[in-house]
């Protein structure tokens, strides 16, 4: 698995590594319930949690530089804050398109953010969009919304599903 509860990668210790073990991770694997086979997918949604305001003013800048080259370099998909727990804490998520979890891994480890230990909550979900303006990024590319739906409820509905427009 990606991250095994803690950003160092399941106790490497490499000098080249910056430890982020304080960091509490999670990625949620995406399935098929059709064949229970793991599926490829590139785009993932990441949630941050900074719980300390200083540093999070502090390293505001540098954060917002590495968000806006990895959008011009087409990995950040989109990013902006999210209402936080409590008062305490900022949070954010963000859109990422990458080959592989192990590679996001690799690009977050160079977000200042994570690199100056201002993320204390860190959740990385694989995505699959298969409705909406990400669709030609999903397992389901190209297809239509009617062709979406039929083909799901066929899969996964009761035998008498009612589809919207239908009779």
């Amino acid at each position: 698995m990606w991250f095994d509860g803690h950003l160092d990668g399941g106790g490497d210790s490499s000098a080249s590594k910056p430890q982020y073990d304080s960091i509490q991770c999670r990625t949620v694997p995406l399935r098929s319930r059709v064949d229970q086979k793991e599926i490829s997918l590139t785009l993932f949604i990441v949630t941050y949690a900074h719980p300390d305001p200083e540093g999070w003013r502090q390293h505001l800048a540098p954060h917002l530089e590495w968000i806006a080259e990895q959008v011009s370099e087409g990995t950040v998909l989109a990013s902006g804050p999210t209402p936080p727990d409590d008062d305490s804490s900022r949070t954010a998520a963000l859109l990422f398109r990458s080959e592989d979890e192990e590679a996001l891994d690799r690009l977050l480890r160079t977000d200042p953010y994570v690199i100056r230990g201002q993320v204390a909550n860190l959740t990385v979900v694989p995505w699959d969009p298969i409705f909406g303006v990400f669709n030609d990024l999903s397992t389901r590319a190209g297809e239509s919304a009617n062709a979406i739906i039929e083909s799901v409820v066929d899969q996964f509905g009761p035998e008498h599903t009612t589809r919207p427009g239908s009779k």
